[in-house]
């Protein structure tokens, strides 16, 4: 099998999202095509008018960032740079009541998460959607491809977010969104408890996919995070 593609103008978009404010985990395959986007263009995003959870390529389109922004502060680190075009698995974990978005992310064959924890100094009581090819404004995003995407309203361990990114299907338990992102044919198409998926355009089918093994099928033991809960 293969992986979505967006183009320009395609993206796939849902009513809802689990609730943010709660615990929650997402996680989800992503790979920048082509780095000549347009002012901070997209490739996930978690938004609503004033706060957002966003994966984006800045302008110039030489890093893959992950930015957290509640209207008033902002918070970023980068995860790719220097153009790199690699397939990148890419998550976001949350804990009821606090300020701190843990971001942990693997490329291809790597074999081990890194982490970042990023801050607003309070908590985001948004966003109300997610869109994967395109922002909440409809800036689209760069020639990029997605795959397994995943959200969950729970707190998935260093070790379990791992094996989670193992898979190009549903991690093991209760997902509130899965969608599998291996067809333009079925990217629409919605598992889980909580969220329903439109697709806007016309997705392309990509040539690869990820490669999600961590070397061997061996899953690696994480320490936990100091001071994140997780």
């Amino acid at each position: 099998m293969s992986s979505v593609q967006h183009t320009n103008g395609d993206y796939l978009a849902s009513a809802d999202e689990p609730t943010i404010t709660g615990d929650w985990t997402i996680g989800c395959w992503v790979k920048i095509n082509s780095y000549s986007p347009g002012a901070n263009a997209p490739v996930i995003s978690w938004d609503n008018t004033s706060e957002f959870i966003v994966f984006y390529v800045p302008s110039g389109g030489t890093v893959l960032t992950a930015l957290i922004f509640d209207g008033d502060t902002s918070d970023s680190v980068n995860v790719l740079t220097g153009s790199d075009a690699s397939w990148v698995f890419v998550s976001f974990r949350h804990a009821s009541g606090s300020s701190n978005y843990v971001v942990s992310w693997r490329q291809e064959g790597e074999t081990s998460l890194t982490h970042d924890t990023l801050t607003t100094g309070v908590q985001i009581t948004g966003p109300t959607q997610i869109r994967i090819g395109a922002n909440g404004i409809d800036e689209f995003s760069v020639d990029s491809s997605s795959r397994s995407y995943f959200a969950r309203s729970d707190l998935l361990s260093d070790g379990d977010l791992l094996t989670a990114s193992t898979s190009l299907g549903a991690p093991t338990g209760t997902n509130q969104a899965v969608l599998d992102l291996d067809s333009p044919t079925n990217a629409g198409d919605n598992t889980g408890t909580g969220s329903d998926y439109s697709v806007t355009g016309t997705l392309g089918t990509d040539g690869t996919e990820p490669d999600p093994s961590i070397g061997g099928g061996a899953v690696i033991a994480l320490p936990a995070l100091l001071g994140s809960g997780f």
